[in-house]
C-alpha cells in the first residue's frame, strides 16, 4: 500500500510542478493597481503631478519558457491631471527549477500623454522603461504580480523640454486565456 501512495504522491507532484511555467504561444492578461511617483518632474507652469495612481490592464504573449512580449494600458490619476502611458516591450523569465513563482526582467518604450484640467498644461513623454517584477503561480491559469518599474522619459510641452523619471509599484491578478 505504501508503495501506491509514493506513486500517486511523485505523479501528483510531478504534473502539478509542471503548471508552474510559460509555454511557447500562451496569452496571459492582467489587471492592476498601484503608485507611480514622479521622482524628478516637470516644473513650471507645465508641473506634472508629485504622484499618480495608475490602474493597468497588459496582455502578454509568450514566445518560450523564458522570452515573452507585451503591451500594456495604464491610465493614471493624479490630482487635476489624468495619464495615459502604454508599454510595449519584452520579458525575461527568470525560470526556477519548478517553483511556483518565476522572476522577471522586462525592457519596454513608453510613451505617454498628460492631459490636465486648466493649470498644468498638457504634455507628451517619451521613454524607455526597464523593469522587474515577481509572478507567482497560485494555480495554473491563475497568477498573482508585484512589479516595479524605472521610468525615464523626456517630457514635451508648449515648446518646453524636460527630463522627467517616475517609479512605479504594481500588484495584478493574471489569467491564461
Amino acid at each position: 500500500m505504501r508503495y501506491y501512495q509514493l506513486i500517486f504522491f511523485s505523479l501528483a507532484v510531478a504534473t502539478g510542478l509542471e503548471a508552474y511555467k510559460f509555454d511557447s504561444g500562451q496569452y496571459f492578461l492582467s489587471g492592476g493597481v498601484g503608485a507611480n511617483v514622479n521622482v524628478v518632474r516637470m516644473t513650471g507652469a507645465e508641473a506634472s503631478p508629485k504622484a499618480y495612481m495608475p490602474l493597468s490592464l497588459t496582455l502578454d504573449y509568450k514566445l518560450d519558457t523564458a522570452l515573452g512580449v507585451f503591451g500594456t494600458i495604464v491610465p493614471q490619476f493624479g490630482g487635476s491631471a489624468l495619464s495615459l502611458l502604454l508599454h510595449a516591450g519584452a520579458k525575461y523569465h527568470i525560470n526556477l527549477a519548478n517553483a511556483p513563482y518565476v522572476p522577471y526582467l522586462a525592457l519596454a518604450i513608453s510613451p505617454s500623454m498628460m492631459f490636465a484640467q486648466g493649470e498644468p498644461k498638457n504634455h507628451l513623454n517619451l521613454g524607455l522603461s526597464p523593469m522587474l517584477g515577481l509572478n507567482y503561480f497560485v494555480m495554473a491559469n491563475f497568477l498573482l504580480g508585484l512589479h516595479v518599474g524605472f521610468h525615464p522619459s523626456l517630457a514635451w510641452a508648449n515648446g518646453q523640454r524636460q527630463a522627467e523619471f517616475g517609479v512605479s509599484s504594481l500588484l495584478d491578478v493574471s489569467f491564461k486565456i
